[in-house]
């Protein structure tokens, strides 16, 4: 009886929870229990640890030197939900392997994202490459189209889409390289916080109808959201009532909650009426899985096991899937706002907490995966 306890406590009350009683159908919900107790048992290899930290360091750098240059700049900062970085990786990457026990799957060949501003801007440069004088020059207040075009009006930084096509995976060094490249998209964030989600499911429908063959496998949508936003505003459910329709299909989505647990200064408990933000996706049979996404002790390597269960889930079922990622945001809503005004308390336990990447790499360091040379490193 002690080892049915331990098990069930390392599964299912540690730093990741799940909920799936409320998906219908039986089989699938066998398989989801099944399957997560053993995805969540496989190994991180060494070099998954240290491609996460990478993940981590270099957003935390990037969002440092932002601060520090352009401290009256509101950018929507990824500092205390650096976490989504590593769940993008993770899941683009594992989503992009070929399953040679599954006949078809090649892999995706396309990942349409839609997010909203928080950790926008670390997800354009450290995921998606792109250039970092780009960025200095939107965030410096230069405008990329000409003054007498606009009258001197330009788009936000946070609003800023864009598409490459590279290799992803969880690890470093050469396993990287037998990865396929997928075209990784990220479409316009129009201020309206979760109108953006529909948008890339309709480009991701798009990618599918442009296949040989209309398949949806070779397109992943993935949507991010914030806590307030996703449960508040109607467009989300609007959305989510398309995902089983035959005419709109794409094969199922993965979402992401970035949960700050705050609502702009709105604690949740006078957001909304439900105990999660992610309750409304239970009338859709959307199995959830909840993350502490701030633990440095356990997230990163716990995070990369979720997500590739999530992609299994995803490819087998054809269906969407949810993380609710619970974790905080480091500043005010934005960076010129003083949050200990509204969360004095919250906010003192925030500032007395070390980062998510100096919790990992203080623990990778001790493990003897990197030394502090190479944190260093990485870091600079």
């Amino acid at each position: 009886m002690y080892d049915v306890q331990e098990h069930l406590r390392a599964n299912y009350a540690s730093n990741v929870a799940v909920e799936f009683n409320h998906v219908r159908d039986e089989a699938e919900r066998l398989w989801l229990y099944e399957n997560y107790e053993s995805m969540m048992a496989a190994e991180v290899t060494p070099a998954e640890k240290v491609k996460a930290l990478q993940l981590l360091l270099r957003a935390e750098q990037l969002e440092l030197f932002l601060q520090k240059r352009f401290a009256t700049h509101k950018r929507y900062s990824s500092e205390g939900s650096e976490a989504l970085l590593v769940a993008l990786n993770a899941l683009i990457a594992t989503a992009s392997e070929a399953d040679p026990s599954s006949p078809g799957d090649a892999g995706v060949d396309s990942v349409v994202l839609g997010m909203p501003h928080r950790g926008r801007l670390a997800s354009l440069v450290v995921l998606n490459d792109y250039p970092m004088r780009n960025l200095l020059h939107k965030v410096s207040g230069k405008n990329d189209i000409p003054a007498e075009v606009t009258d001197r009006i330009d788009d936000l930084p946070t609003h800023i889409a864009v598409s490459n096509t590279k290799r992803f995976s969880t690890a470093t060094g050469s396993l990287k390289s037998k990865n396929k490249k997928v075209t990784f998209t990220m479409v316009h964030n129009p201020s309206h916080l979760e109108s953006q989600n529909a948008i890339s499911m309709g480009k991701a429908k798009a990618k599918v109808d442009d296949t040989e063959a209309g398949d949806s496998r070779s397109v992943l949508n993935i949507q991010a959201h914030g806590d307030a936003a996703f449960c508040g505003q109607g467009v989300a459910y609007e959305a989510l009532t398309l995902c089983q329709l035959p005419k709109f299909d794409i094969g199922g989505s993965i979402h992401i909650i970035t949960n700050n647990q705050v609502g702009f200064t709105t604690n949740s408990v006078d957001g909304r009426s439900s105990d999660h933000s992610s309750d409304i996706v239970k009338g859709f049979g959307i199995p959830v899985v909840r993350i502490n996404a701030a633990d440095g002790g356990s997230t990163p390597e716990s995070l990369v096991r979720v997500c590739k269960f999530m992609v299994a889930y995803w490819k087998t079922f054809r269906k969407d899937i949810l993380i609710d990622m619970v974790g905080y945001r480091k500043h005010g809503h934005n960076e010129v706002d003083e949050p200990s005004f509204t969360q004095p308390e919250m906010y003192k336990k925030i500032r007395e907490t070390a980062s998510l990447a100096e919790q990992y790499a203080e623990r990778l360091v001790g493990e003897g995966v990197v030394d502090e040379a190479e944190v260093a490193a990485i870091t600079e």
